[in-house]
């Protein structure tokens, strides 16, 4: 035990990892302890987040002293014990299978302790919610960077396809979506004027980082409500190039506002370069459930815009409601009306991360092909992870500006779903009721 903390050679680690962290003076040893908390994606060790190294350190001692209980009770022969810890094959499918069982029987959702009780859709029993089902994957989630990289080239290839599409303006105007759209940009509208417009510097001046800022579809917005500068950021390499050619066309007209967008992959990985805590506004719209893929991926978006917001500046966006979400999709697991399908891709009970499902509107950024691949955000899950990391959910900011934008029973609430009203198009409605405004303030 103490050869194997003393910086000496340590054959398991992996090499690559052990090369990546060499100059930080780490051994060999500690690199494999990272490597079995965080899995092959490590973020970098400066954002490492003490509580939560604690809490995956306490998960995987926990994880270990079962397996071993596991391995000694089966009485399996030394000579045959191979991988982890001298473990055999059929040793690992037993703690696999054991750990499977128990966690789909726990009755709480782990790693956050989200209790789940306030998420159940209404006539639902309570779904019991856990995390991973192996001992000796990162904590929050059995995904690996394979599977990270495969389901960002599924939405890259999804949101190029749109990035590269050239609808004319009528286009647009005659689709059956384009009263959702208007509400939807008049929602978001009103946040960036609310948030953003009425906070001013003395210098006049307002930065504002822009999550998943897709092909550029608010800069006007950013234009009227006086904004400075806008640093976007956006997986799809197409839509990236998209929103660079609108900016361009519109420099003109917003004199005072500067743009820069650029392609990553990274938000929901590590903590992005030169952020600063310099941004007055971090906005993430329509899109914040996608890095809800698993806890880590969630935790990095939350680190990102901790690492870009000023002490007392706003986080705010639309996000589909997942209680909602799951209301419509039931029992049967597949929701349809002319303009929207819901499909559920999770298997057994929904859980704080990683319940994926598909979402496909006509006429919108989620139509072609199966649809968008994306993941159920509860309320619950969603403050909790932003109190974690210093936002305070702000609930009270409805002027009448926002008038008949939101229900009226969410007044309070941090969820503020939409309200429409489509001349009698009640299935366009129903998709919009799927959505809802969040906002929160950084402590100061």
């Amino acid at each position: 035990a103490r050869a194997s903390w003393s910086g000496e050679s340590h054959d398991r680690s992996p090499p690559s990892l052990g090369a990546k962290m060499e100059g930080d003076g780490l051994s060999q040893a500690h690199v494999t302890l990272l490597h079995l908390l965080y899995g092959p994606t490590l973020p970098i060790l400066a954002t490492l987040d003490k509580t939560d190294f604690d809490r995956r350190a306490r998960e995987l001692l926990s994880a270990t002293w079962e397996a071993v209980r596991l391995v000694a009770k089966s009485g399996s022969p030394a000579a045959k014990r191979q991988r982890y810890g001298g473990f055999t094959e059929n040793d690992q499918a037993t703690i696999a299978e054991d750990f499977k069982s128990r966690s789909q029987s726990s009755r709480s959702k782990r790693g956050l302790g989200y209790s789940g009780a306030t998420d159940r859709p209404p006539g639902q029993q309570h779904r019991g919610e856990s995390s991973s089902s192996h001992p000796f994957v990162a904590a929050g989630g059995s995904s690996t960077r394979s599977d990270a990289d495969e389901h960002d080239k599924i939405m890259k290839g999804h949101y190029d396809s749109h990035g590269r599409k050239n609808q004319t303006f009528e286009q647009r105007r005659s689709g059956r979506a384009i009263q959702l759209k208007n509400l939807h940009n008049n929602i978001k509208r009103q946040m960036i004027t609310r948030f953003c417009g009425r906070k001013r510097l003395r210098n006049n001046s307002l930065r504002l980082f822009d999550i998943a800022c897709g092909r550029g579809g608010d800069i006007n917005k950013w234009g009227i409500a006086g904004i400075s500068e806008v640093r976007g950021v956006d997986l799809s390499p197409a839509e990236i190039k998209e929103a660079q050619r609108r900016w361009q066309g519109s420099r003109n007209r917003y004199r005072h506002l500067k743009c820069t967008f650029e392609q990553s992959d990274d938000v929901g990985r590590q903590v992005l370069p030169g952020l600063n805590r310099q941004y007055d506004a971090v906005t993430c719209m329509f899109a914040a459930h996608y890095f809800f893929r698993t806890e880590a991926t969630a935790l990095a978006f939350f680190k990102n815009v901790r690492a870009a917001l000023k002490p007392g500046g706003y986080f705010f966006g639309t996000v589909p409601d997942g209680k909602a979400v799951l209301a419509l999709i039931g029992g049967a697991g597949r929701y349809d009306n002319p303009v929207l399908t819901l499909e559920k891709r999770w298997t057994g009970d929904h859980q704080a991360f990683g319940s994926e499902f598909i979402f496909k509107i006509f006429d919108t950024v989620t139509d072609g092909g199966e649809g968008s691949r994306e993941f159920l955000v509860f309320s619950s899950v969603f403050k909790k992870m932003a109190e974690k990391f210093g936002l305070e959910p702000v609930v009270n900011y409805e002027d009448r500006k926002f008038n008949g934008l939101f229900n009226g029973n969410d007044r309070n609430q941090l969820l503020k779903h939409f309200f429409p009203r489509y001349n009698g198009d009640t299935d366009l409605e129903e998709v919009s009721k799927l959505n809802a405004a969040f906002c929160f303030r950084m402590r100061e």
